[in-house]
Formats: structure tokens, C-alpha cells, sequence
């Protein structure tokens, strides 16, 4: 039963309980769905994070996803009528993983605490630690803590990364380059065109900057199959209403149909790749953008599968700790102002509206206001 339950969480590593469990495979499609994606894993954590950070709520549409679910030829299938609800929630973890996961502030603090982990290992022996299942549980946030309230000279370095995350003096943006998957094979195919520190900074030799003073981070940010649709993986089911019972089961076995268009309002790409740089000295960022745009000169080529995307530095603006938030400044609307002064609301999140109250509703409740007030009066 362990491994059957393992085998569900993460079936790669278990494929001969898989294999003997192929008779019913549709309980692989549960957690980790690996034919389309569409698992309660993804569920949980878009229900989760969306609630908790105002992008929308995509709730409703799960719950109507998963109770109009249906088993089909060992299969999880869908109705047609939920096709477009499916769409939305590929589109929500894209919209978290483009504005909440890969946020360049977010991606920021990681490198930090990864330079400080790594320069605490020899002190702290963490990769060790992680080699043993037993030890390995203990490996968690306390770590920075550790560091935090360690008192090693040899620590000092780790100490100093983990007091700038907290005063928000983080390695500072320079530049990002949003490259379309066509791009990216081609860039990868050559061993010349490589995005590394070591790469950046050849394409220009005038430079006083060493490799250990920039960052390159890459991500990938899709919808979850890759550069392909998920959703052309997804099974649905047509209902006929006019059959019933039996009849009306067996005719939903037979119209099941994949890879018809749901709508024609969505593009042909479903992946990016994110190359971002920071640098560890916000003094240098001038010269870490000017490596940038010495690179970007030297692939021109690619320059339709590449969008660049400028530092504050290179928009006119100063280089203070809150230039990451001014995309946010952007996306901000200012409404007229209230008796209580004037507010700034996200276009991400709808302004909280006033309730109103119907008139029927109005006058049931007047005289019960009336009939307390005369057994309580207020106080005076």
C-alpha cells in the first residue's frame, strides 16, 4: 500500500506499480497527471496562492471542474461545457508563475540566499546534511537563522547577504531577455551564443567587471506541458440530453473527442524562457548594462525571438532598492477621491464596492431596527 500510494504521488520513480495497476490508470491521473497536468496538486496551490494574493479567484471553476469529472476508457474526462474553465486555469498559473513566482524581487532573494548558503557550507556542512533522509529533515528555514545568529568570523559573509535581504538591499536589477522557445533552440544550438556571466562579459573587453560580480538567472514559465497546449491533451465528453439513463452513459463513452478548438482567441505559443541579470553591486549597474547591450548587439539575428526589457537605470531613473516594484507603479490606477481621501488599486484586483441594499430588503429590516430601539433604546 506504501509504495502503491508513492507510486501515485510520483509514478516515474514506480513504473512496475504502475504497470500492474493499468487497469485502473486513471488514479494516476489524480496527483500528478502526467497526460495533460489537470491534477488536485495544481488545484490546491491555485486556490491557495490566488485567494491569498488577490489575482482573481479561480475557485469557482475548479469546483465545477472537478464535479463534472467523469471516467471514460480509463480515463478522466471532461464536458465540453467546462473546456473554457480548463483554459482559465492553465492561464491563472501562468498569471502566478509570470507576477508571483518568477517576480524578479522574489528571484533576487533566492540567488542571495543561495550565495549565502553556499558560502556558509563549509561552516554549516549543508550539502552533507542533505545526503540522509533523517538529516536531511532538518534542513529548513532554521538554516538562515543559524547563520543569522551565529557569532563565526567565517560566517560574516553569509551573515551580511541575510541582514541586506531584510533592510530590502538586494542585488540589483539590470536587465532581462524574454526569449520565445524558436529562439532559445537556436541560441542553444551554438556553444558560442551561450547566456553565462563569461559569455556577457566577452562581448565586451572593456570592461572592469569579473564574473562573481553579476547573476544570471534563467527560467521557464509555461502552462505546464511544456511548449505544447495542455489542453489539447485533455479528453472531453459530449452530453446528448435528449437520451436518459443508460442510454444517455453509454452515448457520453462513445462522443468523447480531443483536440478540437474550444476557441480561437489564444496564440501558438505556450513557453518562455526569462534571462535575467542582477549584480551584486548596485554601483556597477551602469557597466553591467552596458555588457548587456554589447551582447544583445552581437545577436542580432535572434533579435525577433528576443524582447529586452530595460533596467531603471537604462529608463532614466535612479537605481534605489524599490526600482523592482516600478512595473507594479505601472500597473496601478488612481481613483477619484472618497470622503476618506484617495486610494491607489491594483488593475489586477477590483476595488472593493459597496453592498446595496434592495428595497424589499430595506423595509424588513426597518422595523425590526424600530421594534430594538424601542426595547433598547441608545444611550443618550
Amino acid at each position: 500500500e506504501v509504495r502503491f500510494i508513492q507510486s501515485i504521488i510520483c509514478p516515474k520513480l514506480y513504473p512496475k506499480v504502475k504497470e500492474a495497476n493499468k487497469h485502473r490508470a486513471w488514479i494516476y491521473e489524480l496527483v500528478a497527471n502526467e497526460r495533460n497536468s489537470l491534477d488536485v496538486d495544481k488545484f490546491d496551490y491555485l486556490m491557495r496562492d490566488s485567494r491569498a494574493l488577490g489575482i482573481g479567484d479561480i475557485r469557482m471553476r475548479i469546483k465545477r471542474i472537478m464535479h463534472n469529472m467523469e471516467v471514460h476508457e480509463n480515463q478522466i474526462c471532461f464536458p465540453e461545457k467546462v473546456a473554457f474553465d480548463i483554459y482559465q486555469v492553465f492561464q491563472m498559473r501562468y498569471s502566478l508563475h509570470k507576477s508571483v513566482y518568477t517576480h524578479k524581487t522574489a528571484r533576487a532573494i533566492d540567488c542571495m540566499i543561495i550565495d549565502a548558503m553556499l558560502k556558509a557550507d563549509p561552516v554549516l556542512k549543508i550539502w552533507e546534511r542533505c545526503q540522509t533522509m533523517e538529516t536531511f529533515t532538518y534542513v529548513t528555514d532554521s538554516v538562515v537563522k543559524e547563520i543569522e545568529r551565529s557569532k563565526d568570523p567565517r560566517l560574516q559573509e553569509s551573515r551580511n547577504l541575510i541582514k541586506n535581504i531584510q533592510k530590502r538591499n538586494l542585488y540589483a536589477f539590470a536587465g532581462e531577455w524574454n526569449i520565445l522557445e524558436p529562439a532559445w533552440k537556436k541560441l542553444r544550438s551554438n556553444p558560442k551564443k551561450k547566456v553565462t556571466a563569461k559569455e556577457i562579459l566577452a562581448t565586451c573587453p572593456s570592461t572592469p567587471l569579473k564574473e562573481s560580480d553579476i547573476v544570471v538567472d534563467m527560467c521557464k514559465i509555461n502552462y505546464a506541458k511544456g511548449d505544447a497546449n495542455p489542453v489539447e491533451s485533455v479528453k472531453f465528453f459530449k452530453i446528448d440530453k435528449r437520451q436518459s439513463g443508460k442510454e444517455k452513459h453509454q452515448r457520453r463513452s462513445r462522443r468523447i473527442c480531443t483536440g478540437e478548438p474550444i476557441t480561437l482567441i489564444h496564440g501558438d505559443v505556450y513557453q518562455e524562457r526569462l534571462v535575467r541579470v542582477f549584480v551584486k553591486d548596485r554601483s556597477k549597474l551602469d557597466l553591467t548594462v552596458a555588457a548587456l547591450k554589447a551582447w544583445e548587439n552581437t545577436h542580432q539575428d535572434l533579435k525577433g525571438g528576443i524582447q529586452w526589457h530595460r533596467s531603471a537605470s537604462q529608463k532614466g531613473g535612479s537605481s534605489s532598492v524599490d526600482d523592482d516594484d516600478d512595473d507594479d507603479e505601472k500597473n496601478q490606477v488612481m481613483l477619484p477621491p472618497t470622503p476618506r481621501g484617495s486610494r491607489m488599486v491594483s488593475n489586477i484586483v477590483s476595488p472593493v464596492r459597496p453592498r446595496r441594499v434592495s428595497r424589499t430588503a430595506e423595509a424588513e429590516f426597518t422595523p425590526k431596527l424600530a421594534k430594538r430601539q424601542r426595547i433598547f433604546p441608545p444611550a443618550t
